[in-house]
């Protein structure tokens, strides 16, 4: 048997070849082509690897959420210099994008912010926190950081933080852009074959989970039978509903019966192949390498194969096996050599197709740990506390620490666990630290990874086999790019023009302005360039070519951000304590579990019915203002939206803005429907013959807008309205109709859209044709510091429920690596929480351990 070992040394990223006989022939090539292709990617095209360290792992409507990021890249987990533009954006239950911070990353690869969860219309229930640079989105979607976490109502009583109220993922009220994870069967079992295959005759191993309704794990037992019901082999879960079997599939079928609490379920197996490679790796043998065996039966073709080693895109070796005269083959990889983290092992061919394609960890235990040191032991109420961290690096620390009096939401993620295990698999990891406890468990890990594998870097575009196109550069600072395209078939106008003013307001009397001079659009028509700027601008731009005006379009390229990615039913948790576990044999939850999720009814804060009775009640209290009346049409709204950003969003879709509200609606909106026979706008099951329309109500003024008097009172005109609500409160729709016209019921109407004017009824100016006058947004403004009260100089809070005690984003050791910080205690703490986390210069990664 021959085989040719080649190393990728990284120091010169030139590969060193121990087997001069390669180079005559062509096989073996064209499988070092490929590897050499995937060297030149990964040097020119490198990734980067974004994680956000949060303060908290669950809020209250009102919160302030805090945040520190961490930009590194992805295969060193080094800070990099390539993207000084990270994007941090704050999206509902439905997929809405509800705030939004461009931060400046700076020399360490970090930055902070923080979000206020205040905005109306307030939608409790799991929110999602996801943060990217721009030049990540040219290597998909996927590599998003992405982290979802509950968001629950403000409590009754204040600091009553176990009333835990939120509204179910199915409560269908809101907007939905997020496409809606449906549940699947009480049982589901699926197996997934080692390296992605199994052949027949071959011996392979398979892995399954078996997960109930909520993806929720289940422990089962279950047999292996054929067609005719014979027992081949038995099996049970390990760990997480996971576990492994071997088996040599044949023709016949097979299928798996388990038994889950006492009732039976049949799976059928999946179609093993009539022939093709089978890889296994052994991983947990030896500590110091990885046994790679490879088989193939009599009816597969002989020909020589590659076994490619990534980590994190950078290729580590590269083995090639001649099966000319054999059916087996055996070898190790030198595990000791690996960077630590998730490595991928593919078996490929001289096509460059993958044949097989294995997950596995090395490199376990290697990660430092921050230590700390308190003066005390405990704390009184209100005390002054005194903390002495120790990193043995210079490099600045986020540090969160929370008051553990209340139960807590567990979450089980830290910047270790993302960085060298979850950035690397697919799907949702429950309580990831497991993973990496001092207790062995390394094998719980390794079947983690042979089911949950997911390949977050392209073998097809390194090795060329796929066309990669960049897209989006890397950002050095507040980039705008765009488009000319003519005015009416949208063809790109190379050689044009265009004159941009970037500037804004000054104390209200002067403009500043940053950028004033012209751009040239190339071959395609496209332009760019880049300010460095903060907060939000106007910008102003017009188009001229050859010394004249001329009426192009300006297109600019700000709809870059992903589409929400579908939630995934298992990470939708709200876990109060680790031993926290689905009600047994019931089929029911336990309310402080995954059921405040999942469950097939709207929260207690919400209503179920569509009547209620209630017995006759008299009412005391003040008189409420039309500020109340305000919050409250704004807070029990479903939809909310800025007009002008939504004017601006149709204009860089290319597609040309109706200037009327009755016709941007349906476009913002898929619950409208504009009916031009009748010039009127009717709301989901609405229509002109009597069914229930829209009530259009102006400013909050009480009063009868149909379509008519309201195209007469000139609110069409998207120019002067600043926002709008939509509103299905059955209370709203009873205030602001006419109930004195008798011509008028409640019935008509089966929502209102609450228009708001623009402030003293200014409109915004019509565009020439030609012009395009927008607001651009800078890097956002320094956030407000974190709140912590000095009780040594200001008087204590009798009632101080303060959940985050302390929160910096950047805490900078001293030449020892050591730092030092203080705080006041809350009213009620007794006990600590605490998350430090940060990524050192050299790469290491370092959490409190």
């Amino acid at each position: 048997m021959k085989y040719i070992i080649i190393v990728i040394a990284f120091l010169s990223a030139q590969m060193c070849i121990y087997d001069a006989c390669a180079e005559n022939d062509f096989e073996e090539q064209k499988l070092v082509s490929f590897v050499k292709s995937a060297v030149e990617f990964a040097k020119y095209l490198p990734q980067e690897t974004v994680y956000l360290h949060l303060d908290n792992n669950s809020y209250y409507y009102g919160d302030d959420v805090w945040f520190a990021g961490y930009v590194v890249a992805g295969e060193s987990l080094r800070k990099t210099d390539l993207s000084k533009t990270l994007y941090v954006e704050l999206l509902n239950q439905g997929g809405e994008m509800i705030d939004k911070r461009i931060l400046e990353i700076d020399s360490f690869g970090q930055c902070s912010g923080s979000f206020t969860l205040s905005r109306l219309p307030f939608y409790s229930g799991f929110c999602e926190v996801r943060a990217y640079t721009k030049y990540m989105l040219n290597f998909g979607d996927d590599i998003v950081f992405s982290r979802v976490f509950p968001v629950f109502e403000k409590p009754e009583k204040y600091g009553d933080f176990k009333d835990r109220k939120l509204q179910q993922y199915w409560y269908r009220k809101y907007p939905e852009i997020r496409k809606r994870t449906e549940k699947e069967k009480p049982v589901n079992v699926k197996f997934y074959p080692e390296g992605g295959r199994y052949v027949i005759g071959i011996e392979s191993r398979v892995a399954f989970e078996a997960t109930d309704e909520y993806g929720n794990p289940v422990h089962l037992t279950g047999k292996i039978i054929n067609s005719r019901k014979e027992e081949l082999l038995q099996f049970k879960t390990i760990h997480d509903g996971r576990g492994v079997f071997n088996i040599i599939p044949t023709k016949d079928k097979l299928f798996a019966v388990v038994n889950s609490d006492g009732r039976e379920y049949r799976f059928e197996l999946p179609k093993p192949e009539s022939q093709g490679f089978v890889m296994t790796a052994y991983n947990l043998t030896n500590r110091n390498s990885i046994e790679i065996a490879i088989a193939k039966n009599a009816e597969t073709p002989s020909q020589t194969l590659g076994v490619a080693v990534l980590t994190r895109g950078n290729i580590q070796n590269l083995n090639l096996i001649d099966f000319s005269n054999q059916s087996y083959a055996r070898f190790k990889i030198n595990k000791t050599s690996l960077p630590e983290g998730v490595s991928r092992i593919i078996m490929f061919n001289e096509a460059g197709n993958i044949l097989s394609d294995r997950l596995v960890f090395a490199g376990k235990n290697k990660t430092e740990g921050i230590k700390i040191k308190t003066g005390k032991e405990s704390y009184s109420p209100f005390e002054k506390v005194e903390m002495e961290l120790m990193t043995g690096d210079r490099t600045p620390f986020s540090i969160s620490v929370r008051d553990a009096a209340d139960d807590d939401v567990e979450y089980g993620q830290n910047i270790m666990t993302y960085l060298l295990l979850t950035s690397e698999v697919k799907g949702f990891v429950r309580n990831p630290e497991y993973y990496f406890e001092q207790e062995n468990h390394d094998r719980e890990l390794d079947l983690l990874l042979m089911i949950q594998g997911w390949r977050r870097y392209s073998w097809e575009q390194m090795t060329g086999a796929r066309r990669f196109e960049l897209k989006y550069k890397p950002e050095k600072g507040i980039a705008l790019s765009g488009k000319a395209v003519s005015m009416a078939r949208s063809k790109p106008q190379p050689d044009t023009g265009i004159l941009c003013v970037v500037s804004k307001l000054k104390d209200g009397k002067k403009r500043d302005t940053v950028f004033d001079g012209a751009v040239f659009t190339d071959s395609a028509g496209c332009f760019e360039f880049t300010t460095q700027i903060e907060g939000k601008w106007d910008l102003a731009m017009s188009t001229w070519k050859n010394g004249k005006a001329k009426d192009y379009r300006i297109i600019l390229d700000r709809q870059f951000s992903p589409p929400p990615r579908e939630y995934i039913i298992a990470e939708m948790q709200v876990n109060i304590a680790e031993d926290l576990q689905k009600t047994k044999k019931s089929g029911t939850e336990d309310s402080n579990s995954t059921a405040v999720a999942t469950a097939d009814s709207p929260s207690e804060a919400a209503m179920t019915e569509k009547v209620h009775q209630m017995e006759a009640v008299t009412v005391k209290g003040k008189k409420k203002t039309k500020q109340h009346d305000i919050y409250n049409a704004r807070r029990n709204a479903i939809a909310y939206y800025d007009v002008q950003q939504q004017e601006d969003r149709i204009k860089d879709s290319r597609v040309f803005p109706t200037g009327d509200l009755r016709r941007l609606l349906p476009e913002i909106n898929r619950d409208f429907r504009y009916l031009p026979q009748k010039d009127i706008v009717v709301y989901k099951d609405g229509s002109s013959r009597g069914k229930p329309r829209p009530l259009f109500i102006v400013d909050y003024r009480q009063d009868h807008f149909d379509s008519i008097s309201w195209n007469q009172q000139n609110f069409h005109n998207i120019k002067g309205v600043k926002s709008v609500f939509v509103s299905e409160d059955h209370a709203a729709i009873l205030k602001y109709c006419d109930g004195a016209n008798k011509d008028v019921t409640p019935g008509m109407y089966n929502c209102v859209v609450f228009i708001e004017t623009r402030p003293g009824g200014l409109y915004r100016k019509e565009e020439g044709r030609g012009v395009r006058m927008t607001q651009i947004e800078g890097y956002t403004p320094p956030a407000k510091e974190f709140y912590s009260p000095d009780y040594s100089l200001v008087e204590q809070q009798k009632d101080d429920r303060r959940r985050t005690l302390y929160w910096h984003p950047a805490v900078i050791p001293d030449s020892t690596g050591t730092a030092k910080i203080h705080f006041f205690n809350n009213s009620i703490c007794r006990k600590f929480k605490i998350s430090a986390e940060s990524v050192t210069s050299d790469g290491t990664v370092c959490v409190i351990k």
